[in-house]
């Protein structure tokens, strides 16, 4: 939570709103505001700022490392949690957007990380929503736990509660965090737990790779419920009006120069699928606005300078196939595949980075299915295919057994 010199919202969802706020004495807290959509819903709301006032006193009281809760309250209509402000914080999220190479190379982080985790599975604690936006580090290094709604308390944790928040973890990073780091975390996590937990556990490297192998498959789920998030007001969109119409605004537009390639989608689930493929790390048209018209319509962005691939005038070199192996790679990597991907429905960037067309057709992959681009001349030389191979290979973000069993794979076929 950066410095604030005013009252902000931090953030805002369809149930409730984060803000910092000035009390009277003077003092900055957090107030959480509940507004559960629905009037049945809001029946609930005392409940949820109770509880989760009641899981901060509890876990601060065991060691774990979590605001100060100040106070709940009602007020102006809504219930309220007051929590402290921990200055000079940001979100694990925010800082692997910022600069997801300087967090893999912070071993006292992914130390602390793990630590964290162990806590919370000694203490008994069933999070339920662990991910990068719950967790804070201030401008020590401390790592903060937030976001204490859906806590529960068990009596102990079990081995399916600690692997099903293990592959969470992974699954929230693995597509921007290498396998090096995910490896250091588990270990971390691994020597700060109990030794009565560890010992309901299977052992640590058959434990490592089974998270790994279902790492995948749960950030492709998580990634395809949240497909909707882009068609409502959410942690990715905020809603505006404009000309009497609302019009959803990405909230962190991508990269695309002064003056971007726009393109516009007159569909839905085109526009829902750019931003699923965004959210995947997968190079594609960014989601800028979605116009909630009768008929509907989308305004997506490719990077200043980019242009429709023409294989006509693109020449097949050891470069272009390096990238065509790359996006096939993250395709593969992500689980996901496009039937029919077409090369002349792809676009060209800046430099001859390969984007997929606005609207992606992704689709779970099925197990020995490979991705295929169908109108880009196959390599003819032992360079352009090594290149195309380096390209897949450099997409993957397993362990490096599983990157040298595509290579073997992708030489041998």
């Amino acid at each position: 939570m950066p410095a604030h010199p005013s009252p902000a919202t931090l953030k805002r969802n369809l149930n409730r709103t984060v803000s910092l706020t000035c009390e009277a004495g003077g003092s900055e807290v957090v107030v959480k505001r509940f507004h559960a959509a629905g009037a049945f819903a809001r029946l609930g709301d005392r409940r949820r700022a109770r509880r989760e006032h009641a899981a901060l006193v509890r876990l601060r009281t065991q060691g774990v490392r979590v605001p100060a809760p100040l106070a709940w309250r009602r007020r102006d209509g809504a219930w309220e949690l007051v929590l402290e402000w921990i200055r000079d914080s940001r979100s694990l999220a925010d800082l692997l957007r910022a600069d997801s190479r300087s967090v893999a190379r912070n071993p006292r982080l992914v130390r602390e990380l793990g630590r964290l985790l162990a806590r919370i599975h000694a203490c008994g604690v069933d999070h339920r929503d662990l991910h990068p936006g719950n967790v804070l580090i201030d401008g020590t290094g401390n790592v903060w736990l937030i976001d204490l709604g859906g806590v529960r308390f068990r009596r102990r944790s079990t081995a399916p509660l600690m692997v099903r928040d293990l592959v969470s973890a992974c699954a929230a990073v693995r597509e921007v965090l290498p396998a090096r780091f995910r490896t250091r975390f588990f270990c971390a996590w691994w020597r700060a737990l109990p030794e009565a937990l560890r010992a309901r556990l299977p052992e640590r490297r058959a434990l490592i790779e089974g998270v790994e192998l279902r790492g995948r498959t749960r950030r492709r789920a998580v990634v395809l419920r949240n497909r909707a998030r882009w068609l409502r007001e959410s942690g990715v969109c905020r809603r505006t009006i404009a000309d009497g119409r609302g019009v959803l605004e990405t909230r962190r537009p991508g990269r695309l120069g002064e003056r971007p390639v726009l393109v516009r989608v007159h569909s839905a689930p085109r526009w829902a699928d750019s931003g699923r493929a965004s959210d995947h790390g997968i190079p594609c048209a960014s989601p800028l606005q979605w116009f909630e018209t009768p008929q509907g319509e989308g305004l997506l962005g490719f990077p200043e300078g980019s242009a429709r691939f023409d294989h006509l005038t693109l020449v097949p070199d050891r470069r272009l196939f390096f990238r065509a192996g790359y996006l096939l790679g993250t395709l593969r990597d992500r689980g996901l595949h496009i039937p029919e991907l077409r090369a002349d429905a792809l676009w060209v960037g800046p430099g001859g980075k390969l984007f997929l067309g606005p609207g992606p057709r992704l689709r779970a992959r099925s197990r020995g299915r490979w991705p295929r681009l169908v109108g880009l001349p196959a390599p003819r030389t032992r360079r352009e295919r090594a290149c195309f191979v380096a390209g897949f290979v450099r997409a993957c973000r397993g362990t490096a057994r599983e990157r040298a069993e595509l290579r073997r794979e992708l030489i041998g076929g």
